[in-house]
């Protein structure tokens, strides 16, 4: 939706704090960087954080770093990485 659209219904598009603080300034959701929008998805801007946090626990897991030094390095518990990972269908 354009801004003068979203106006006429009395929104502004104002974007996001999320694409703000990534950009470094306002934007508009016509100028979003992100592939989903944090208001469309169920659970909104925590579960879009928590999917980017597990895929990097996945890429550094299949490294073959140890449970201990994920949850470490996460500030994690260690239940928490075992539950990523065999999320993902990979056994520890």
């Amino acid at each position: 939706m354009r801004t003068q659209d979203a106006e006429s219904y009395g929104k502004a598009d104002s974007g996001c704090p999320e694409a703000t603080a990534y950009l470094g300034c306002q934007s508009s959701c016509l100028d979003c960087p992100f592939e989903e929008c944090i208001f469309e998805i169920k659970g909104g801007a925590v579960s879009l954080r928590k999917r980017k946090r597990d895929a990097e626990i996945m890429e550094i897991a299949r490294q073959g770093v140890s449970t201990k030094e994920l949850s470490e390095r996460f500030g994690l518990s260690k239940r928490t990485i075992i539950r990523v990972i065999n999320s993902q269908g990979q056994k520890r």
